[in-house]
């Protein structure tokens, strides 16, 4: 790794639980038998006391987080250090990180021109209670940062093929959308033909313009709401061609929250999943709301639609199917979706955080 990897590295680790949980016991650990050491020898001066809290968690963070860096910088893209390298880089960079932890807790208990250590002056001075410190202390913090990189570089391959898994498959779910909708279009276009002839060209023009757009936007993870938006009036366009006057539609939509990022083609296919199901099938239509607010700290996104109740076991077809594992990889569990009937009304909500 580069310097800005071992950073990021760095930053990634101070970002998860269960290295901070195994500093902590340790910190505990340490300190609990320091402070049982030095209180066998009798009264603890105040100021070796607060070494006792102090330099063990000095000490537990540079075990926990820092020993892994010089054996994670090699200058180039390997992830880590070959052995030589990396105990060489890890000896030096520890003897020095040493040599300053040792400092501190050196001049933290110092009193009266002595060093306060059990009790009694310490019989060592700086100097060579310092090469002690560091002639143990870097081969262990050397032998810990080096299992310790190994785990990382492991973790992160885990996490980049996880990564890398799902966004195939996204590319997958995305890639199902645009044949599905086209496919249902045609379906409703060929109805259209028989009844007016005019108006079936209109939508033909409209469904080619659409398809392209539907295309485009399946090459890409991301749009924002805006986007997702301006797709779904030009589906509406072309089904209001089809249904006249038994399609009514209303928007209840939050215009501030427009440029907010979301999974591609996140809207379209609850609409015309209230088309197909609850609208169409009706002689008498029905209408279509779809509303957008932020809800708590995320956003709720929901198309709801009267007409013909639809069945709400979810999973049942592409769409639905589709949005919902789109849903659960995009916000990595942090979203749902829900399918619920009430009164006359049908409603798809969709609940995710503002952000990624």
């Amino acid at each position: 790794m580069r310097a800005p990897e071992v950073v990021q590295s760095l930053r990634s680790r101070l970002g998860r639980r269960t290295p901070w949980v195994l500093t902590g016991l340790f910190w505990l650990i340490f300190t609990a038998t320091s402070l049982a050491i030095y209180g066998a020898q009798g009264p603890l001066h105040p100021l070796v006391i607060l070494n006792c809290l102090l330099s063990p968690a000095l000490v537990s963070f540079t075990y926990g987080f820092l020993s892994p860096l010089p054996w994670q910088w090699t200058g180039d893209t390997r992830p880590q250090a070959g052995v030589i390298r990396g105990a060489i880089q890890g000896l030096l960079y520890h003897a020095v990180l040493i040599l300053l932890l040792t400092a501190q807790s050196y001049w933290l208990t110092r009193q009266d021109g002595g060093t306060v250590m059990m009790g009694t002056e310490h019989p060592l001075g700086f100097w060579r209670f310092a090469m002690m410190q560091m002639l143990v202390g870097s081969c262990l913090m050397t032998l810990i940062g080096g299992i310790i990189a190994a785990g990382e570089t492991t973790y992160n391959e885990k996490r980049d093929t996880a990564r890398r898994l799902q966004e195939a498959q996204d590319v997958l779910l995305r890639g199902q959308l645009a044949p599905h909708a086209l496919f249902n279009a045609l379906n409703g276009l060929a109805e259209l033909v028989r009844q007016d002839p005019a108006r079936a060209e209109t939508a033909i023009l409209d469904l080619s313009e659409l398809l392209r757009v539907l295309l485009r936007q399946s090459l890409r993870a991301w749009s924002s709401l805006a986007e997702e938006r301006d797709i779904a009036e030009r589906y509406l366009r072309m089904e209001s061609l089809r249904l006249g006057a038994r399609l009514r539609i209303g928007w209840e939509w939050d215009a501030g929250l427009e440029t907010t990022p979301v999974p591609c083609l996140l809207l379209q296919p609850l609409i015309e999943n209230a088309l197909k199901h609850g609208i169409a099938p009706d002689p008498e239509g029905g209408e279509l709301a779809l509303r957008l607010a932020r809800e708590g700290t995320g956003l709720r996104l929901e198309v709801a639609n009267t007409g013909r109740p639809m069945s709400l076991v979810l999973g049942e077809g592409v769409g639905i199917t589709n949005l919902e594992a789109r849903l659960r990889l995009a916000y990595d569990g942090r979203a749902s979706f829900q399918l619920i009937q009430e009164g006359e009304w049908t409603r798809a909500i969709a609940r995710f955080p503002e952000a990624p």
